[in-house]
Parts: C-alpha cells; sequence; structure tokens
C-alpha cells in the first residue's frame, strides 16, 4: 500500500481543545537536532514524534518555574491532558519527504501557518494508525519476532515467529485482523492493546494465531459469501474470531460471525445484493426496520431485521436449519432456508393463559410445524421460534 493510498485522517475529535499559548516557551528547550526530526507545525495543530513525548513534558514543567514560578509538577498524565486534550490521545503518521514519523497531535483552535512557531511547516496530511500501520515505522525493527518484507505488487507483509512456527501475515489480513479484533469483547478483555494503533495489534496476533483452533469442514460455520469461492484456504478460530489462511501459514483475511460483526455482516450481505429475490423472499433494501417481505396465505408480511438475526445466530443449533444448511453457509442460504418454512405457515388458533376472570384467550398465530412465527402491526413478522 502506497502512502498516498492510506486513508487520511480527519482532525482528532478532542474533549477540549487546549489553547497553545504557552507552547512557544515550552519548544524553545528542545535542540535544533530534536526539531528537525520530530516537531511540526501543522495546519491543525503541533505534531510531535512519539519519541519525544517525554521529553515534552519535561519543557512544560520547566516553562511551568520559569514563567508562572509554578511549585507543583504536573504527571504524565496530567501533562498529556493539558497538551492533548486526553490521557490517550490517537497515534498518527506524519509522512514529510523520506520521514515517517509516529506521533500525536496537539490539536489547535485557530489554524497554524508558517509563523505560529519557530518550527518547520509542514502540509502533509496525518494518517490513522488506528487503520494502517506503516511499513517504515521504526517500531517494526523492535518487535519482537516480527520482521517486515515486500511483495510483488500486493504491498508489504510480516513475517511473525509464533512459538517454533513462522507465519506470514499479508496486510490486507493485518488491517481485517484489527478492524474485526477490536470488536471482540472478549478478545479486547483479554488483550487491551487490541483498542489501541494497529501496530499494537502485533503481539496479540502472534499469541491468537498461536493458540487458535482449526475449523474442520464439517463443522458448521456461518461465512460471508465471498469466502465461498476463496479455494486452498484453511480456518482457525479464537473466541468468535476466524482467520483465514493460505497453506496453512499465510494470514490473509479474517471474520467475524458473532456478536457485534453480525448485524454488520447481514447489513452488508443484502446492502449491494444485484439479486432482490432470494428464494421466497424479495429483498427491502430502503426500509431499515424490514429486511425482506415474503406471501402468506395471500398476504404479503414484512420481516423485521432482528427476527432475522436472531434466526441466523441460532442458525448452527436448529435441526432444521443444520438439516438443510451445508457446513459452510451464508446468511442467503439462511434466508432461502426460513423462506421455505415460512411460505408454508398458516393461521392457528391457540389458547393464551387463564384471562382475568379465569377464561382463557384465544390468539391467532402463523405456525409450520415446530415454527411458530410472531405478528406485529401491519402485517410483520417480529420474531420467529423454532420449538422443539
Amino acid at each position: 500500500m502506497t502512502d498516498t493510498q492510506a486513508t487520511e485522517a480527519s482532525k482528532p475529535e478532542q474533549p477540549a481543545t487546549p489553547s497553545l499559548g504557552y507552547l512557544g516557551g515550552v519548544l524553545k528547550h528542545f535542540s535544533a537536532s530534536e526539531i528537525k526530526s520530530g516537531l511540526r507545525a501543522l495546519r491543525s495543530g503541533v505534531f510531535v514524534d512519539e519519541a519525544l513525548c517525554i521529553q515534552l513534558f519535561e519543557n512544560y514543567r520547566l516553562w511551568r518555574v520559569e514563567v508562572q514560578s509554578s511549585k507543583t509538577t504536573p504527571s504524565d498524565e496530567k501533562c498529556r491532558r493539558r497538551m492533548f486534550g486526553t490521557e490517550s490521545p490517537e497515534l498518527y503518521y506524519l509522512l514529510d519527504g523520506k520521514l515517517c514519523i509516529p506521533g500525536y497531535l496537539i490539536p489547535s483552535e485557530q489554524p497554524l501557518d508558517r509563523n505560529s512557531f519557530s518550527i518547520p511547516y509542514s502540509q502533509a496530511s496525518l494518517l490513522d494508525a488506528k487503520q494502517y500501520i506503516h511499513p517504515r515505522d521504526r517500531i517494526l525493527n523492535d518487535a519482537e519476532g516480527v520482521s517486515l518484507g515486500h511483495g510483488s505488487g500486493k504491498g508489504f507483509y510480516l513475517s511473525l515467529r509464533c512459538g517454533e512456527k513462522q507465519f506470514t501475515v499479508m496486510e490486507s489480513g493485518l488491517k481485517s485482523f484489527g478492524l474485526h479484533g477490536r470488536e471482540s469483547s472478549k478478545l479486547v478483555q483479554k488483550f487491551p492493546a487490541l483498542k489501541g494503533a494497529l501496530r499494537d495489534s502485533l503481539q496479540p496476533l502472534r499469541e491468537i494465531i498461536r493458540t487458535a483452533k482449526p475449523i474442520t469442514s464439517k463443522q458448521k460455520l456461518l461465512i460471508p459469501s465471498s469466502f465461498r469461492a476463496k479455494k486452498g484456504t484453511s480456518l482457525l478460530r479464537c473466541e468468535s474470531l476466524v482467520l483465514v489462511m493460505e497453506e496453512n501459514t499465510r494470514l490473509i483475511d479474517c471474520f467475524d460471525s458473532r456478536g457485534k460483526s453480525l448485524r454488520a455482516l447481514i447489513d452488508e450481505e443484502f446492502q449491494n445484493s444485484k439479486n432482490k429475490r432470494i428464494g421466497a423472499f424479495e429483498l427491502t433494501p430502503k426500509d431499515k426496520r424490514f429486511l425482506a417481505k415474503i406471501k402468506i396465505r395471500g398476504k404479503y408480511f414484512r420481516l423485521h431485521r432482528k427476527a432475522f438475526l436472531e434466526v441466523v445466530r441460532n442458525a448452527h443449533a436448529s435441526p432444521t436449519f443444520r438439516k438443510e444448511l451445508k457446513p459452510r453457509y451464508t446468511v442467503r442460504d439462511c434466508l432461502q432456508v426460513l423462506g421455505e418454512v415460512m411460505r408454508l405457515a398458516d393461521w392457528v388458533s391457540v389458547e393464551e393463559g387463564d384471562g382475568k376472570k379465569g377464561k382463557a384467550k384465544v390468539k391467532k398465530r402463523l405456525q409450520y410445524g415446530r415454527w411458530v412465527f410472531k405478528t406485529g402491526e401491519k402485517y410483520s413478522i417480529v420474531a420467529c421460534e423454532e420449538r422443539r
């Protein structure tokens, strides 16, 4: 991936944008070489090399003594809040000529220009390190068990030493891991570094690849439809995260078909679908509440998105779906199987409860075999239940 192809970061959102009136007195304590290598004035603020942050805080404390005659010594945490507006600032890359500088932005309320501070001014854009890792990031030279390589037209790749085995991680696989890894609450709980910059996920990835379990070809697994055409791949699982491997040693992609990612997967699968009819259902992409409609006993019913979400979530344990679905199935497959069941449903009168006066209430519901479909207003299906 080239520098120009990397995602340009927008101005970071901060809880509070500090005034920079003090900064001139702080910056003057840096040496000429430190200024040249790690400090830049940008239109949106002052960018500081991460390697200079400790020195930045020391200079700030010194400025407080010189100008304010302060007798208190603020902690590093208080310095971060004062400088960056938060104790956990976002990491960015600044690409200035041949330099790749990882660091943090001290945001400015007013746009800066070349005369704002006595440091080099740059018009370069900031790259969000949460979504991207730059191959010139110096941390790659020091990371344990990690080495960098360059492919032919496919960007860079990383070699990871995981126990006694060597794995190759393609750039696409690393970005996918970072995206889905931070969405997994269980993985984040175990590896808090996943919430940070993409480069912080390297050591968790080494551990996850080392301990992930193979998924056999006979195990039921919900996959994105785009993975069905990928041949010669094997799958590993850690918690709900699935790692897609080529030749058992090359990570090319990741996906998560459980938890928070399931809703996103369903939306993505149907959002750009060219075929608006899937089995007995007709998709309704413009409707945010209802996924599709189906004709039952001469009437069109709308399927609520939450109802279908629960069907997909429980498909692996459903007797009906386990019988009809292949080991590698998609959400489209689930909708097709559901349609075959739902289109045969009919109204059934059912007595429910004793009522307030000791009389049972008679209600009608759609039912077919073990399946009961709860209806809502305006001919909608709001729940699908398979009774066992």
